[in-house]
C-alpha cells in the first residue's frame, strides 16, 4: 500500500477555542455506526446525548445551526466529558482528507479549516505529497487502474507546470484549463493512451494550434467568467451570509471589466498562495476522475476557485487596505490573512456540501 500525505499533514494541531470559526457549526456532522451503537448506550445514563444525538439520521442535531454538544464557550462536551476517543470518526479526522485507491491512500488538510488554511497559505515552499509504503495489499472491484495510472502522469505534469514560479500565475491557470481539456476529449474518444501526448503550453507556445489559442486566450475574458460566476447563486448556502458574498462579487467584480482587471493584478501579487489553493484543489480531488471520468470538471473547479476566492477578498476588502463585515467577516490590514479568511470561507460553502460539488462539476462539464 502507497501512502501520500501533504508535507505538513502530521504537524496540524486543533487551535480550538482559539479558531476564527466553529468546525460543528453549519453541517450537518455524521455519526459512523461504530460510534453510533456507542453513543445510544452512553445515551442511557447521559441526557445530554441523549438530546444531542439522531438515531435515525445517524447524526448529531443541531440547533441554531450548531452541534448540540458545543458548549457556550464553543467547545465539545462530548470531548471535554468523556475525552478524544469518545469522538465519532468525523470529528476525529476533520480537518484531515482522504481519498481512497486501490492500493493508495492520500491525505490532505481541508481548506475549509482556518488553521490548515493558515498552514497551507503561509508556506512559500511547493505544496507536496510525501511519500511512504508498506507491505498490505488490496483490490478494489472494478479499479480502473490504467486510467488512474493517466491521471497520476498528468497530475505530475500539473504539478511540475504550476509550480513553475517563472511563469505568471494566470498563465499557469490558462493552461491548466486546456491540458483538463485536451484530456477529457482524450478519455471521451477512448483514447486514453492518448493522454501521454497531451501536454501544457504556456503562453508563448498557445499559437501552435489555433483552438488551443482560442480556449487559452478567451479563459479569462470578462463576460466568459462572468457567466461562469453566475453559478455561485446556485450553490446550497450552508451559512447565512452565503448570498452578501456572492452578491458582493458580482457587484463589485463583474460591475466593470475593469475591476476584474485589479484583482488579477491581485492575484499576480499573490502568487505563491495562489498556486497553493491550485495544487490543494488538484491534490485533493483530480485523481477522483477515475470512479467518474470528469477530468475536466475537477480542474476547473481548482481554477475558478482560486479565482473566488481572489474576488471574495477584492469585494470584501476593496483594494484590500480594509474590510467589510458583509462579506467575509472583518479584514486585517494584511493582505495574506485576509485571503486566508476569504480562502476557508469559500471552502466551507463548497467540500462539505455533495450537493455544491455535484452542482459545481455538472456546470464546468456543461461549459467544457
Amino acid at each position: 500500500m502507497y501512502y501520500l500525505k501533504q508535507k505538513n499533514y502530521d504537524e496540524f494541531t486543533c487551535i480550538a477555542d482559539k479558531c476564527p470559526e466553529n468546525c460543528c457549526s453549519f453541517w450537518q456532522i455524521m455519526v459512523d455506526d461504530e460510534s453510533l451503537s456507542k453513543y445510544e448506550k452512553m445515551a442511557e445514563a447521559d441526557d445530554r446525548i441523549r438530546n444531542a444525538l439522531d438515531i435515525q439520521g445517524k447524526c448529531f442535531r443541531q440547533t441554531d445551526g450548531g452541534c448540540n454538544f458545543l458548549d457556550p464557550d464553543g467547545l465539545c462536551h462530548l470531548q471535554r466529558t468523556y475525552g478524544e476517543t469518545a469522538l465519532c470518526d468525523t470529528c476525529r479526522s476533520y480537518p484531515r482528507h482522504v481519498e481512497e485507491f486501490e492500493n493508495v491512500r492520500e491525505y490532505t488538510l481541508t481548506l475549509s479549516c482556518p488553521e490548515a488554511a493558515r498552514m497551507l497559505l503561509n508556506d512559500t515552499s511547493p505544496m507536496e505529497l510525501v511519500i511512504s509504503e508498506d507491505d498490505e495489499d488490496e483490490e478494489f472491484e472494478d479499479f480502473d487502474y490504467i486510467l488512474y495510472d493517466k491521471l497520476t502522469e498528468a497530475r505530475e505534469k500539473i504539478k511540475n507546470f504550476v509550480q513553475d514560479r517563472s511563469i505568471d500565475i494566470l498563465t499557469r491557470m490558462k493552461a491548466m484549463l486546456v491540458f483538463a481539456k485536451e484530456l477529457q476529449e482524450k478519455l471521451d474518444d477512448d483514447d486514453i493512451f492518448g493522454m501521454d501526448d497531451v501536454q501544457l503550453m504556456s503562453g508563448e507556445t498557445s499559437d501552435s494550434d489555433p483552438l488551443k489559442t482560442e480556449v487559452f486566450d478567451s479563459a479569462f475574458e470578462f463576460e466568459r467568467l462572468k457567466h461562469i460566476s453566475s453559478v455561485l447563486f446556485r450553490l446550497e448556502p450552508l451559512h447565512d451570509d452565503w448570498m452578501d458574498i456572492a452578491g458582493g462579487i458580482w457587484d463589485k467584480v463583474f460591475s466593470d471589466s475593469a475591476e476584474l482587471e485589479k484583482v488579477k493584478a491581485l492575484m499576480e501579487r499573490h502568487a505563491v498562495p495562489a498556486e497553493q489553493i491550485l495544487m490543494f484543489f488538484v491534490y485533493t480531488y483530480f485523481c477522483g476522475a477515475v470512479y467518474d471520468d470528469w477530468i475536466y470538471s475537477k480542474i476547473a473547479i481548482a481554477v475558478y476557485s482560486t479565482i473566488w476566492i481572489f474576488c471574495m477578498l477584492y469585494a470584501g476588502g476593496g483594494d484590500c487596505a480594509a474590510g467589510s463585515d458583509q462579506i467575509t467577516g472583518t479584514f486585517s490590514h494584511n493582505e495574506t490573512d485576509s485571503l486566508i479568511k476569504a480562502a476557508w470561507s469559500y471552502a466551507r460553502e463548497t467540500e462539505h456540501s455533495d450537493v455544491n460539488l455535484d452542482l459545481l462539476e455538472g456546470w464546468f462539464m456543461d461549459n467544457m
